[in-house]
């Protein structure tokens, strides 16, 4: 019997994200989420890339967990941390985040520094990423996987990231500059 199958005689109930309103809900998020990558994004040579790894990274979670909507959040989640902190740094020093910072900066004596020096960001961004995580929990236990075979999913995957490569800018004459 598989995650999705009742036994004989019985019928599962449906999930709420399943429900015309959690299906309405859920294309809004999507809505809202393109709107926000515009927002951040508004220049098509930059969207683009920026569409299409969200896109990837989010058929690599549901290709590992058989759960879109847990896979699209959870992407999501990460996407809006990450600009939250770049947000954050460039406010306050008026530089882009770069991958060097967490590299050179990931420690538990420069996380006692941030607590101390910004408590109110610090304890604000712990506590974004705690209600992030409950919520990502609260999906995982209430959205039911989807009963493709892992070929399936590892195939979607592939599209995905098949249709997604041309978007780079390492393949588009004008980023060649």
């Amino acid at each position: 019997m598989s995650a999705i199958e009742a036994p004989q005689g019985a019928t599962l109930a449906q999930s709420p994200l399943e429900s015309r309103l959690g299906v309405w809900l859920t294309a809004g998020l999507g809505v809202l989420w393109a709107l926000f990558l515009y927002d951040t994004e508004p220049d098509w040579f930059n969207f683009l890339p920026v569409a299409a790894i969200y896109l990837a990274l989010t058929a690599l979670v549901f290709a590992l967990t058989k759960r879109w909507r847990f896979a699209a959040l959870s992407v999501a989640f990460v996407f809006l941390f990450i600009n939250a902190a770049a947000r954050v740094k460039f406010a306050m020093v008026a530089m882009a985040l770069h991958i060097f910072d967490v590299m050179f900066h990931a420690s538990l004596t420069q996380a006692a520094f941030f607590y101390a020096t910004f408590p109110k960001i610090a304890w604000g961004a712990t506590l974004a990423v705690a209600l992030g995580g409950a919520a990502l929990v609260w999906l995982w236990k209430r959205e039911r996987p989807v009963g493709w075979s892992a070929g399936w999913r590892l195939g979607a995957l592939g599209l995905v990231w098949l249709a997604a490569a041309p978007t780079m800018p390492i393949f588009s004459v004008y980023g060649a500059d």
